[in-house]
């Protein structure tokens, strides 16, 4: 079920569908998996279809109440303060666009770690501060997409590159395996987003050709030792 061509079919977005591939392709596969972050447990679901026992966990709470619709298990948490969850529980963490939003990264890491079994994978999307986009804007003297520089709401308060996720979580105590971007757009993304999205496969295979351009970072790790 983790095979790429079934999740080209059903799953549109590329960072999701790449970040599922590296999910659910690992060795062993996956048995038990939390979703970190779920929202309304779109991802959860599409492991739940892949035979992956997953629950999820989830900030808000009617979001947390949707993911019952889709068969997800879901604890209302904040993750900023730990997981509710027993060490070693998971052979699978699947941490989609939430790493930006935590201040202490270090310990959001160190809990990803302590919840996951010797061996199991940690998969890790964020956006990417130096995409291509990014870096013609910062050029231009315009502030980049997707680094916030208010602490209101939702917003991001950490901005990552692929190469600085990949170091911290070598530090943290993971074995980085796989490093892919989503997709290169024509920027600006927003304001060409029709076109980008009618040449998304073209695009999405620049992504694994140049993930260093793309707009968002998925990471594949792997827990090493106790």
């Amino acid at each position: 079920m983790g095979d790429g061509r079934f999740l080209k079919k059903r799953v549109k977005d590329a960072r999701w569908r790449k970040a599922l591939v590296l999910a659910l392709e690992s060795d062993p596969p996956p048995k038990r998996a939390i979703d970190v972050g779920c929202k309304d447990g779109e991802i959860g679901k599409f492991l739940i279809e892949a035979g992956v026992e997953t629950v999820g966990v989830e900030i808000d709470g009617e979001n947390a109440r949707l993911c019952a619709g889709k068969g997800l298990a879901a604890v209302q948490a904040d993750v900023s303060r730990g997981l509710p969850f027993g060490d070693g529980m998971f052979d699978l963490v699947f941490a989609g666009e939430i790493i930006e939003h935590i201040v202490d990264t270090d310990a959001l890491l160190a809990e990803f770690r302590r919840v996951l079994a010797v061996g199991g994978r940690l998969v890790v999307t964020t956006p990417n501060l130096v995409s291509l986009e990014n870096r013609l804007r910062m050029l231009a003297g315009l502030y980049p997409i997707f680094a916030d520089y208010t602490a209101r709401g939702d917003n991001h308060v950490r901005v990552y590159t692929g190469r600085a996720l990949k170091k911290q979580l070598a530090e943290a105590g993971f074995a980085v395996e796989s490093h892919t971007g989503s997709f290169v757009p024509f920027p600006p993304y927003y304001g060409l987003k029709r076109l980008n999205v009618s040449l998304m496969g073209m695009l999405s295979a620049l992504g694994t050709l140049l993930p260093s351009l793309a707009v968002h970072a998925i990471v594949a790790a792997r827990k090493v030792g106790p």
